[in-house]
């Protein structure tokens, strides 16, 4: 009778740690589980915040080339012109207008728009002597 005892309580303790074994078990994958879906989604969140940043920022370079490409005309007191240019896979256009203030001072106002619906402005002054 003692060692049926004996017996049953070695099989339930044996059965018992199985069972708890399994349950800390399921439990360890249900956490890596959650943890590798919640690190996936971080990383692609994180790699289409890149993507965005890039599109934007090639955008951009594609509105400061534009307005760098804007042609003067010498000998006039005012001068308009419009420019557009290609970065990556983005594009931009600009106008500018250019203003003879005096015979030695220019001032200048560019203006872009680019594909992902940047704008940029520019001013500047050159004085020569």
């Amino acid at each position: 009778n003692t060692n049926q005892q004996l017996q049953h309580e070695a099989t339930a303790r044996i059965e018992g740690d199985a069972q708890t074994l399994k349950s800390a078990n399921t439990y360890t994958n249900k956490q890596v589980n959650a943890l590798e879906q919640n690190t996936n989604q971080q990383f692609r969140q994180l790699r289409d915040q890149i993507n965005k940043n890039r599109k934007r920022s090639d955008a951009g370079i594609a509105g400061a080339m534009a307005m760098t490409a804007i042609p003067m005309i010498d000998g006039k007191q005012y001068s308009f012109g419009m420019a557009a240019s290609n970065y990556r896979d983005e594009q931009a256009i600009a106008a500018g207008i250019i203003f003879r203030t005096s015979e030695n001072t220019v001032v200048r106002l560019n203006t872009s728009w680019d594909t992902q619906h940047g704008t940029g402005v520019a001013t500047g002054m050159s004085i020569g002597w």
